[in-house]
């Protein structure tokens, strides 16, 4: 960087006359109007021949003055403004310097010498406030400083068609949760219990330490530290946008009713890209973290065997896996059930014992019954396996935790009781249904 810099100080000092033959043409060409007499393109010239004297002799203002005058005549070229840049600079006015540095890159953003004496008087100048009173956003820049004004002017239809294309591709998700009743909406509300109105400071503080899962312990104190460290640009605040905003959302949620700690993995998708580009000087702390985060996987994967190493016994409360336990022993068990009542199908309010069941068993979709008497879209099985009038005379095997069935066997000709599905897990943790055999659907 300072060998850069010390060719940049160099090349101001030897003056402007690198693009003299580019700008004496330009300000003959770039005039404002066709109808210009020669005399006004001549003007133009003289004064730029002037402007150039002037800077050799050492009177830059008297250089900034001529330069002007060409600029004021209409002409829009990168010469001129690279020279008019050139004499502030040598003015010792960085502000004005800087502000015709980036006319003269916005019309040449190509240009290796107009970038480098850009660079080199924002390294001097610090980002301070220039002459004009206005701070000199380094955001927009950043951006300006690679398009020419045409390539600029077309950004905003080039964000509209960005903007199209994602709505046509999130249409058909649209369409179809219009024509079922927006049951995204509505389970999404039926799960997070937000009609209990109330404040659930232990649920968002479970749902934010969750994030110490879902990311890793050690990635997300990164982020923290990457969301101030990383130098402010258009990039991190779009990044900061799709993971904060995400969060913030969900983080809500779990306050007023409650959220999963996963349903904010979205948000990690940018968290990870602002981690990596803080990483890029720091891979020592990036290889930590994925190691953290490997270790607790394989950790997680083997917890049983190293419990068992250890000489831990697992309980409900030791065993974060329990819930996926016991199903295989259900599934045994409920085909017992199904030999006693051919042809009944399985129904439940419980999308988990659904779920379980038809794996464990192979059930076909048309196996499956949802009880639903609220109407409501709770899962996916209220939505495609609701009981229906076509359903009416059929038989049902329940399976519920309910101990009392009244209010079902009301809509049922015959109910029978049949054995319980029961497994402990552990001896505290007893997975335990009961199985009634409900027949002739009455609708």
């Amino acid at each position: 960087m300072t060998r850069a810099i010390g060719r940049t100080a160099a090349r101001i000092a030897s003056g402007g006359g690198r693009l003299l033959g580019v700008a004496a043409v330009a300000a003959a060409a770039l005039l404002p109007s066709a109808g210009t007499a020669a005399a006004d393109r001549g003007a133009a010239h003289a004064a730029f021949e002037r402007g150039m004297q002037l800077y050799a002799e050492g009177d830059y203002s008297g250089a900034v003055d001529a330069f002007n005058e060409v600029v004021a005549m209409g002409v829009e070229d990168p010469a001129v403004e690279y020279d008019l840049a050139n004499a502030w600079f040598k003015a010792g006015r960085l502000g004005r310097a800087i502000y015709h540095y980036r006319r003269a890159h916005a019309l040449a953003p190509r240009d290796e010498d107009v970038k480098a004496n850009l660079e080199y008087a924002r390294f001097l100048a610090l980002d301070r406030i220039d002459e004009s009173g206005t701070t000199t956003d380094r955001r927009v820049e950043g951006w300006l400083d690679r398009v020419t004004p045409e390539e600029a002017a077309r950004v905003p239809m080039a964000l509209w068609i960005a903007a199209g294309l994602a709505f046509l591709i999130f249409l058909p998700n649209l369409f179809w949760n219009a024509s079922h009743g927006w049951p995204t909406l509505q389970h999404t509300a039926e799960i997070s219990h937000l009609e209990q109105g109330a404040l659930h400071w232990d649920e968002l503080t479970e749902f934010l330490g969750g994030q110490f899962v879902v990311f890793g312990p050690l990635a997300l104190v990164l982020w923290l530290v990457a969301a101030r460290g990383v130098p402010r640009s258009p990039q991190r605040t779009v990044l900061l946008a799709f993971t904060l905003v995400f969060l913030f959302v969900i983080a809500a949620q779990a306050l007023f009713g409650r959220a999963n700690a996963n349903w904010a993995a979205p948000a990690f998708v940018a968290a990870s890209v602002l981690v990596a580009r803080w990483g890029l000087t720091r891979p020592r702390m990036i290889l930590a973290a994925l190691l953290v985060n490997a270790v607790l996987m394989f950790g997680a994967y083997h917890y049983e065997a190293a419990a068992r190493l250890l000489g831990v016994e697992l309980t409900g409360k030791s065993d974060p896996f329990k819930r996926v336990r016991g199903w295989e022993q259900l599934g045994q068990q409920f085909a017992e059930r199904r030999a006693e009542a051919p042809g009944a199908r399985l129904m439940s309010e419980d999308r988990e014992v659904l779920a379980q069941m038809a794996w464990q068993l192979r059930l076909a979709s048309g196996e499956l019954r949802s009880w639903n008497p609220s109407g409501l879209l709770r899962h996916q099985y209220d939505l495609l396996y609701s009981l229906e009038a076509g359903d009416v005379g059929s038989d049902v095997l329940y399976v519920t935790r309910r101990g009392r069935v009244d209010d079902v066997a009301a809509h049922f000709s015959e109910v029978r009781r049949l054995a319980p599905l029961e497994h402990a897990v552990h001896p505290d943790w007893v997975r335990h249904y009961e199985v009634y055999w409900l027949k002739g659907y009455k609708g």
